[in-house]
């Protein structure tokens, strides 16, 4: 039967979560692992990119030690953040991704910016920073339906990757 747990706790930075990682992900076994972090970071400490991407590394290089799949969420689109931070998430999740096609081949890399996100006037051209209005709550967080899609996105990615994983 399936098991679930979420170990999630709200406005925690990539630092916060990898101080907890063993207890809460490792420690448990888990054969998947869906993670996500960066914009507390971004938001509320004004971290480095390096930063973020070292404690991202050490968070997937424990799973894969493990033998756990990561599921590595990007950073969503953030209606609040400026266009300076939205600029470094964009920074972190580029090399996020990079690192994961790079270093991790068992990563399953969930990117719901195309999805939940819509372009900002006065932005970087083609950027996705805002939430969409069907999916925002409050400028920062998400509704039920962006979750509902953004699930939809990772069972689809999964499937995938599952099957290219098996062959490996």
């Amino acid at each position: 039967s399936a098991k679930e747990q979420n170990m999630a706790i709200g406005g925690q930075t990539t630092t916060q979560i990898l101080a907890r990682f063993h207890d809460d992900v490792i420690a448990l076994r888990p054969r998947y692992a869906i993670l996500e972090g960066g914009v507390n970071d971004i938001g509320m400490t004004a971290a480095s990119t390096t930063t973020i991407i070292s404690n991202w590394t050490a968070m997937l290089d424990s799973c894969v030690n493990n033998g756990i799949i990561p599921f590595v969420n990007l950073i969503y689109p953030w209606t609040n953040g400026t266009n300076a931070q939205n600029r470094q998430v964009d920074t972190v999740n580029f090399k996020l991704d990079s690192l994961c096609a790079a270093s991790y081949p068992t990563a399953v890399v969930i990117d719901a910016r195309s999805t939940i996100g819509q372009f900002r006037t006065g932005g970087d051209a083609g950027n996705l920073w805002d939430i969409k209005a069907m999916y925002d709550v409050d400028g920062v967080h998400l509704n039920a339906a962006a979750n509902t899609a953004i699930a939809g996105r990772a069972v689809a990615l999964a499937d995938e990757s599952i099957e290219g994983i098996l062959r490996l």
